[in-house]
């Protein structure tokens, strides 16, 4: 299944069965009470690692910025990127952790 498919199936972004989804349909690489990261779909390639986190809680709210330890602990070493809302394809809040490449 392609990205765009993926993205076409998947239910409201906001909800936990959009995380549900998201663990049936892709590899989870980390899960703990704050964060769902999987190898993202699009960009993960054997050579080069990309992940997305995506928050589990706390949606609608700020708090989910000060549970980040976890991420830093497992994946301090990557490049991370927020992109604009305006950029974003996946509503629902996340962050790319991702290893550099030549061509970034």
């Amino acid at each position: 299944m392609t990205y765009e498919e993926l993205l076409a199936a998947a239910p409201a972004h906001e909800t936990p069965e959009f995380l549900e989804y998201l663990r049936k349909n892709n590899k989870v690489v980390h899960e703990d009470e704050d964060w769902l990261v999987i190898e993202n779909a699009k960009y993960h390639t054997p050579d080069r690692a990309w992940f997305t986190a995506f928050v589990k809680d706390g949606f609608w709210g700020n708090d989910w910025m000060i549970d980040i330890k976890s991420l830093i602990l497992h994946f301090g070493g990557l490049t991370w990127k927020k992109k604009s809302p305006k950029d974003q394809t996946v509503r629902r809040p996340h962050v790319h952790l991702y290893e550099e490449s030549s061509n970034d």
